[in-house]
């Protein structure tokens, strides 16, 4: 006989199984209204962008290991009918096996429903791919205005960079000028006291040149009158003793000519004593004059210095802020090549998800939407923190250069104050030792 009992049984277990496929299959889409579909579905995702092959690979990968599973299934079955025409006495444990192909069955049915909800989630995810599209399209417009706004963004940022520190250098030099006039005024009311003690000095050698004077003549009054009484008195005792008196008038003549002549001689050494000191104070006031000249123009040139320095320092923070922006521009300019980069790359790759998307295309739109919008959102975070980065180190820079050039202006500002300081206290101390030194030469002429 050609057909055995176990041949009989496995086919009626085949056809049963076949039946049960069919009527369980019968509801769903055939394969024709799936591959228009999918057809339709792939002219439709020709805007899709951002997705990456590795995550379609994988799930080929996985229905390549469906299939070999299912290959795997059908080599058993194959296995079980060669093991039922062998051995027809083990039947129990072929029902044992069919019950786990049934189970696999069963998966395998599973899986094709879902594939199908997966379809129907592709069809109602086509708004989504329009609307992913279109901001897509929005962004890549944004990113064109944004390039074409950059030489305006870069002439305004460059004008107001420069205001803030024509700004920032007008204050400084108005400080610095402020405090100037006021050093200069103090010096000129110093120097005004200079002018004053040469005045007053001229005027006491005025006054000791007077005393001078009038001490002369009142000592040759004085000798006149002591020798006009002597001849008198000598004419008178000229009778009674004319050799003893004439001896003691000669005696008194002499006396009184040397001491006339020793007091005559002293006045005039303290006169000449005084004059060559009005004359050494004239040559120092003369002298304090140069200097005070001198630390003017020392002043002037060290406020110049200062002034040239603030200018250079500007203009190296200047030149130091526009290397920077050009740089932040390249950067932003590589930023944006890049992401061009990366969507010419999405759209090259999304030509081949075109041809290889017949599978699970509902899991990949959604894991697809997943890294489109992360990688989206971390280049913007990526370019908002750059762009904060840049501008809080510009603020540091900033407040770095305002408070290194405040404390340089104290410094000079300390500086010159301690220069000025010390000039005017020299100045003081010698005016001060002159007309010293005068009055004591005053005092010992009044004396005499």
């Amino acid at each position: 006989m050609l057909f055995t009992v176990g041949n009989l049984v496995t086919l009626a277990i085949v056809i049963a199984m076949f039946v049960a496929y069919h009527l369980l299959t019968a509801d769903n889409r055939s394969l024709e209204k799936l591959k228009r579909l999918g057809d339709r579905l792939r002219d439709e995702l020709s805007t899709f962008v951002d997705s990456k092959a590795e995550e379609v690979k994988h799930y080929g990968i996985e229905l390549d290991v469906q299939q070999k599973a299912a290959k795997v299934v059908l080599e058993k079955i194959q296995e079980a009918q060669t093991t039922i025409d062998a051995e027809s006495d083990s039947i129990t444990k072929i029902a044992e096996r069919f019950r786990e192909y049934d189970e696999t069955l069963a998966r395998l049915m599973d899986m094709t429903k879902r594939v199908d909800q997966n379809i129907a989630h592709l069809a109602a995810q086509n708004e989504f791919i329009e609307n992913l599209a279109r901001r897509v399209e929005s962004a890549g417009k944004k990113m064109n205005a944004i390039e074409d706004e950059m030489p305006r963004l870069r002439e305004q940022f460059a004008q107001d960079a420069k205001q803030i520190l024509d700004g920032f250098r007008d204050d400084i030099l108005a400080q610095l000028h402020e405090r100037l006039d006021g050093i200069i005024a103090e010096f000129e009311q110093a120097r005004g006291d200079a002018a004053q003690a040469v005045a007053k000095a001229a005027e006491l050698r005025q006054q000791i040149e007077r005393i001078a004077e009038l001490s002369l003549q009142k000592a040759m009054e004085r000798a006149q009158s002591i020798e006009d009484e002597a001849f008198r008195t000598l004419r008178g005792k000229l009778a009674a003793d004319s050799e003893a008196l004439d001896q003691k008038v000669r005696d008194a003549l002499n006396a009184l000519a040397l001491q006339s002549k020793a007091q005559i001689e002293e006045m005039a050494s303290r006169l000449g004593e005084a004059k060559e000191a009005a004359s050494t104070m004239s040559s120092e006031m003369e002298r304090l004059r140069s200097q005070s000249a001198e630390i003017a123009s020392s002043l002037e040139a060290q406020m110049h210095r200062v002034s040239q320095d603030l200018e250079e320092k500007f203009s190296s923070f200047g030149q130091a802020l526009e290397a920077h922006r050009v740089s932040f521009e390249k950067d932003f300019l590589s930023e944006l090549e890049s992401l061009r980069a990366m969507l010419a790359e999405t759209r090259g790759r999304m030509e081949e998800l075109r041809a290889a998307a017949e599978g699970n295309i509902a899991s990949a739109l959604n894991g697809l939407e997943v890294k489109v919008q992360q990688e989206l959102e971390a280049r913007r975070e990526n370019l908002d923190t750059q762009l904060e980065a840049w501008l809080s180190e510009m603020d540091a820079r900033m407040r770095k250069i305002q408070q290194d050039a405040i404390e340089h202006r104290k410094a000079e500002e300390a500086r010159i104050a301690v220069e000025v300081n010390t000039e005017l206290k020299k100045l003081k101390d010698s005016l001060y030792t002159q007309v010293q030194k005068l009055e004591r030469d005053i005092d010992a002429l009044k004396k005499v």
